[in-house]
Order: C-alpha cells, then structure tokens, then sequence
C-alpha cells in the first residue's frame, strides 16, 4: 500500500495560552484536532480575542488546500474587529459598539481566495461621532468588498434601511442606498 495524505489518520487536541496572528492577538486557544481521508478538522474551537469569546468550526482539505468553517461571534467590541480590517492600514476614523454574528467563511490557500458571509446585529455602533443602535443586516465578503444587505438602524430617533458595499481594497469605490425617516436632524448636526 503507498503511503498519502488520503491514508493518514490523526486524532488528538491542540491548545495555547496566546497566538499572535498578523498582529491580532488570540488567547486561550483550544481544539479537538482530526485527520481522516485527507480533510484536517477542528471541530470544536474555542478562543478568546480581546476578552471576547469564539467559537469556531472547521475543516481544510489537504489535497487542493480548500477550506470552510463557521465562526460564532457574540458580542464582540468592533474596536478588536477594526484591528482585524485594518491589520496592514491604519483608518482615519475610530469605531465602537458590540458586534455578534454567526459567519460561513470559505476559500483556498493556494492560490490563496476567501469568501465570507452572515448574518450580523450589533449595538451602540459609534463611528467616529455618528451613533445608531439596533443595526441589522446580511453580509459577504470577497476580501475586497463587504456587501452590505437588508441593512436596518435606529439613529437619531428615526430609522435607516437599504444596502451598501463598504471597500476594503483601497482602490475600490464604496456605495450606500439608504432611506431615512424620522431623523432629529438637531442631534445629528450636534454630532
């Protein structure tokens, strides 16, 4: 019998205090980790960023490198998720609020493709001195763009509704429809 990825098996745990990933620091790290018939799972991941938790789900098939998982966010400070858009680019604006959403997130690594996409709440949003609560919306991303639909707000005692793409390559253009009603244009203008 000839020896290949297909043929190994591996069954075991992985788990660390702190992982550091393109600055983005990651702690207490755990997973059951599996190896059967060439596919790499970890199926039940566990990891804490910024004091957040996460869980997690995946799997990466070593034959053409593909991979898929399912993150669980719940929570989370968008100030630890603007370190994760902004990793190589510093933004000229600040962000705040809580941010929970569950994601699909697939792909290859070589050549290396992602794709994302989910569901997403989030509270207290502050962009700079712009604030709005119970946003809602679906998103997906292909690491270039975040398509933003069925978006949702409450803001200044009015609500928001409609759809947007937010760039996250420089060179790209960003666009929102939006409809508003209801806006206390004073407490806008005073922000």
């Amino acid at each position: 019998d000839k020896l290949g990825i297909e043929t190994l098996q591996a069954d075991g745990k992985i788990a660390s205090d702190k992982l550091v990933i393109n600055g983005v620091s990651l702690e207490q790290v755990s997973s059951s980790i599996k190896l059967d018939k060439g596919v790499l799972r970890l199926p039940d991941l566990r990891l804490r960023s910024g004091g957040t938790p996460i869980a997690a789900a995946g799997e990466l098939r070593l034959h053409d490198y593909s991979f898929r998982a399912s993150l669980d966010l719940r929570k989370w400070n968008l100030a630890v998720l603007e370190k994760f858009g902004a990793a190589d680019q510093s933004l000229s604006f600040s962000v705040g609020g809580a941010f929970t959403t569950s994601a699909i997130v697939e792909g290859k690594l070589e050549p290396f493709q992602v794709s994302a996409s989910g569901d997403a709440r989030a509270e207290d949003v502050k962009i700079d001195q712009f604030e709005a609560q119970g946003v809602q919306f679906h998103w997906k991303s292909d690491g270039k763009s975040l398509d933003l639909q069925g978006v949702k707000a409450e803001l200044y005692g009015g609500k928001a509704a409609g759809t947007g793409v937010v760039p996250i390559d420089p060179a790209l253009p960003g666009k929102f429809d939006l409809r508003v009603e209801g806006i206390e244009t004073k407490q806008l203008a005073k922000d």
